[in-house]
């Protein structure tokens, strides 16, 4: 549930136009980025950072009502072409763009988090080898991205607000994943395949019932959590665990079960 309060937080926070990069990784702070990321400026305003776009390396881009800086962006993506974190945030109602960033031109990222922005190209995540946090928020996923299962990298994985129903059998091939977020979703129970992923630590699978402009205003897809899974034992590393409206006694068993997992 505290999830869910951080997550409808931020809805409020860019409805008023005035929305923050906010980081919601359980994990995110012990993730080692390289020391170019660390100490990097961050830019805001387009403007600014077209004046040298290549010694760019972290750009929060926080889409205006008229959508200029988001197409100025679009027009010289290609310029950053050593941009390592890039923060794309869209708290339109508008969440269907004519043209969508080439990921591909930014092969150096290490953090990609996208917030509202359909028609994503999902093919290009592959050439982006050096990710190691990836979130897609409300991009009206269906369909489990191949190209990300390439990311060998990818310590912290979010793709809340999307209509994800099982995941691919290959999760393995995830070997540095360590958190996975699936918050409303559409899976009916926990998907089979986290079992795959070896070194994962926290699953987030929980649900939250706002209305937002973030999907069109259209009601999110609820998880359903029903039954006790006892594959669950096989994740020897799961140590958090976010959940929501889950049977109290189905809950129960599963704290019983699980000695060293946390349920919240």
């Amino acid at each position: 549930m505290m999830r869910n309060v951080f997550l409808f937080i931020l809805f409020l926070i860019c409805k008023t136009g005035d929305c923050q990069y906010l980081d919601f990784s359980i994990l995110g702070k012990t993730i080692h980025y390289s020391d170019t990321l660390k100490n990097a400026i961050k830019f805001k305003n387009i403007d600014e950072a077209l004046l040298h776009p290549e010694n760019v390396i972290f750009l929060d881009l926080f889409v205006e009502a008229s959508g200029k800086n988001y197409d100025e962006f679009i027009v010289h993506q290609s310029s950053f072409k050593n941009l390592r974190k890039l923060v794309i945030i869209n708290s339109l109602e508008k969440t269907h763009w004519p043209v969508v960033p080439d990921f591909s031109n930014f092969k150096f990222l290490e953090f990609l988090q996208v917030f509202c922005l359909s028609e994503i190209n999902t093919s290009q995540f592959e050439n982006l080898t050096n990710l190691k946090f990836l979130e897609l928020h409300s991009c009206g996923i269906r369909t489990f991205p191949a190209s990300i299962l390439k990311l060998k990298k990818l310590e912290c994985l979010n793709l809340s607000l999307n209509f994800l129903s099982k995941l691919p059998s290959e999760m393995n091939n995830l070997v540095s994943l360590r958190e996975l977020e699936l918050t409303n979703n559409c899976f009916e129970g926990f998907p089979f395949s986290i079992t795959q992923i070896k070194n994962l630590e926290c699953l987030i699978i929980s649900n939250t019932d706002s209305k937002s402009d973030f999907t069109d205003k259209k009601m999110f897809c609820k998880n359903t959590i029903n039954e006790f899974p006892d594959f669950l034992g096989d994740c020897k590393n799961l140590k958090i665990v976010f959940l929501c409206k889950l049977d109290k006694k189905i809950k129960q068993r599963m704290v019983n079960a699980y000695k060293g997992t946390k349920f919240y």
